[in-house]
């Protein structure tokens, strides 16, 4: 992986048949791109970020919020030479409009 001086950052929103990708490259406007979560929906994304971090120079860091997938997704993002962050929902700091809309009918977006 590069060391270069670029930066992509990738939010990754993660479902059981599906993840979105939200690509930043250092403080550019975010793109968007979906995968299925199968073996090669994976591995599809991941030579997908290789090459953006080869074009740009670029370290990748990635994140995403714990769920019932586990750490598969973790563990191939490392093993490819990537930055990876696996996030606790619950640790998760809510904005104060956040904490005033507690109901299922007014989830928080923040």
């Amino acid at each position: 992986m590069s060391n270069g001086n670029n930066c992509i950052m990738v939010g990754i929103d993660l479902h059981d048949n599906s993840m979105l990708l939200a690509l930043g490259i250092n403080a550019g406007d975010p793109t968007y791109v979906s995968f299925e979560t199968d073996s090669v929906g994976r591995q599809r994304m991941i030579e997908m970020l290789k090459a953006h971090a080869a074009r740009h120079d670029a370290t990748v860091h990635v994140v995403y919020e714990a769920s019932g997938n586990g750490f598969l997704l973790y563990d191939e993002l490392v093993q490819a030479g990537f930055t990876c962050h696996v996030l606790a929902p619950s640790k998760i700091p809510r904005s104060a409009t956040c904490a005033r809309r507690p109901t299922a009918r007014t989830p928080c977006c923040c």
